[in-house]
Formats: C-alpha cells, sequence, structure tokens
C-alpha cells in the first residue's frame, strides 16, 4: 500500500457529506420500521417530519455530487453497477478514492431503498388488517330498531327513517 496523500477535493467533501447523510436515513428507516411494528403512533409522526427533512437534504447534497463530479470529468456510468468513469481531469489515485466512496454510496443507497420497500410492506399490511378489522366489526355491529308494537329488533339493513 502506498503512502500517497491523496488531496481532499470538493468532490471529497460532497461525497463524504453524502455518504454520512445515507447511513442518517438508514438509521432512520430502521427506527422507522421498529415504530411500525411496535404501532407506535406518535414516533411514527415524528418520524415521517424528520424522514421529509432529510430528504430535502439528501436532494441537495446529490445536486451538489452531480455539479462536483460534472466539474471533475467525473460520469456515471450506465452499465451495471453503475460505475464511474474518469475523463482525464483527476489523477488516478484521487478517482480511484472518489470511486471507492461512490461504491460505498451505491451500497448505502440499495440499504435505504430495501429498508424503505420494507417499511411499504408493514404499512401496507397493517392498512389490509385495519380494513379486515373494519369489515368486521361493520358486518357484526346490527344496531337495535324498535318494530311498531315496540319490541326491540336486530337492524337487518336498508334505509332507516329518521323521521319516525
Amino acid at each position: 500500500m502506498s503512502d500517497i496523500a491523496i488531496p481532499t477535493l470538493p468532490v471529497h467533501e460532497s461525497l463524504a457529506a453524502e455518504i454520512k447523510a445515507v447511513r442518517d436515513f438508514v438509521a432512520l428507516l430502521e427506527a422507522e420500521r421498529d415504530a411500525l411494528i411496535n404501532n407506535a403512533i406518535p414516533e411514527l409522526e415524528r418520524l415521517s417530519a424528520e424522514k421529509t427533512l432529510h430528504a430535502q437534504v439528501l436532494e441537495g447534497l446529490a445536486k451538489t455530487r452531480k455539479q462536483q463530479f460534472e466539474i471533475n470529468g467525473v460520469l456515471i456510468s450506465s452499465a451495471a453497477g453503475h460505475p464511474l468513469e474518469n475523463h482525464g481531469k483527476l489523477p488516478e489515485v484521487v478517482f480511484q478514492s472518489i470511486a471507492q466512496a461512490w461504491t460505498s454510496l451505491l451500497e448505502l443507497a440499495r440499504q435505504a431503498n430495501d429498508s424503505n420497500t420494507v417499511n411499504g410492506q408493514l404499512i401496507e399490511s397493517r392498512t389490509q388488517q385495519n380494513r379486515h378489522l373494519i369489515k368486521i366489526l361493520r358486518a357484526s355491529r346490527s344496531p337495535l330498531v324498535y318494530d311498531a308494537s315496540g319490541q326491540p329488533q336486530a337492524f337487518s339493513g336498508g334505509r332507516l327513517n329518521d323521521k319516525a
């Protein structure tokens, strides 16, 4: 291994900031999963607001990274895995450190996507359970009404006459 010092460029700094932000976002998604599992509604409300703000920060960091890539002649390949391409503006050793950071960022982005997918599935499952419970409760809820002789009887549906 070489002891060559790799200069820190704005592109390094923007990638490092984005990596940290995505790590924090993954942790936020994991907290959201725990709150979903535990049905912690107040915590979900707090996390939802935090997640929205965090997504805005991530959007800004991605924009900065894209600008830095452009300035430094770094392109994202459309090939599988989206490797970076160096178009000659950066020394190879600098480009390799950026490429390693990019690989880390992509892995974290996959983790965030996977966590978000699982959370979405948990939400969908909970929604289906709630719909089913409401259906059961509505079906079992037969309000009592009184017939013409004043005797109670189960309401069998149809229209109630609220003027009676």
